[in-house]
């Protein structure tokens, strides 16, 4: 068998003693895999993925990328594997969209090299795979949260990651823009890439498929199939609401719905 591309062991944080937020993750995705993380706000997914990008130290627990220890890869080792797209992201109202895309492939670089003709052909590819070629030249300042969102993604995109980690990715979009993030997230799997994606909404889980994480209260951790851990139950117990999961014949996948508004 090959080599996991990402495998996590029994990783924990805690903020201070005695107040864990993360305890004993352990899982393991191969090239081309979907793993959605689920959970409600402030139960540590974005702490989650921070650790997964060595953004921050876990508390316990080993994280290898490779093969390679996380820790031991230098900055660029690991952007030229893995790429983060943040909730929040710190962006210069000075450069331009395009601008700001080609410094994902700052870790191609020389040390005092600047973008190649290569690299603009490759942000130019992403951004009409996105739909936002036509923004190339705008100032960052003049783009709504939307539009800034899948700049972000591809400036993501133009590392060529082997890892794509989303965190939050449809929260500033709108339903036709999901759909389109959605599809993308499919065809970069199908390419090869692994991705691993943050949301409030167990029905991107259904629609992904693939692999699930459930940050459970009181620091459980489940993991699996998204068909046989998304139940009706655990998610009830996760979002602490009721809620009814069914399949649905023409959608050929489960779905998540809100229980007792009728």
């Amino acid at each position: 068998m090959s080599e996991p591309l990402l495998c996590v062991n029994n990783l924990s944080y805690q903020y201070q003693a005695n107040q864990p937020l993360l305890k004993g993750i352990s899982f393991q995705l191969d090239r081309g895999e979907i793993f959605t993380l689920l959970g409600p706000n402030g139960i540590g997914k974005s702490t989650l993925l921070r650790c997964l990008t060595n953004l921050t130290n876990p508390t316990a627990g080993k994280i290898t990328l490779q093969g390679a220890n996380l820790s031991r890869l230098s900055h660029r080792q690991r952007a030229q594997r893995m790429a983060l797209v943040p909730q929040n992201y710190q962006v210069n109202a000075d450069l331009s969209v395009l601008e700001y895309v080609l410094m994902g492939r700052i870790p191609y670089h020389s040390f005092f090299g600047g973008p190649s003709p290569d690299d603009c052909q490759i942000a130019i590819h992403w951004l009409q795979k996105l739909g936002i070629v036509a923004l190339k030249a705008r100032p960052l300042n003049t783009l709504s949260g939307g539009q800034m969102q899948l700049v972000a993604i591809t400036r993501a995109l133009v590392q060529n990651p082997q890892l794509l980690i989303l965190d939050e990715p449809m929260a500033a979009l709108d339903i036709r823009r999901q759909a389109q993030v959605l599809g993308l997230i499919k065809q970069l799997q199908a390419s090869g890439v692994t991705i691993i994606i943050t949301s409030h909404l167990p029905n991107h889980a259904f629609i992904l498929g693939g692999k699930v994480g459930l940050l459970m209260p009181n620091q459980t951790w489940l993991t699996g199939l998204v068909d046989k851990i998304a139940t009706a139950k655990n998610l009830q117990i996760l979002y602490q609401t009721p809620l009814k999961v069914f399949y649905s014949p023409s959608l050929k996948r489960q779905i998540c719905e809100i229980d007792g508004l009728n």
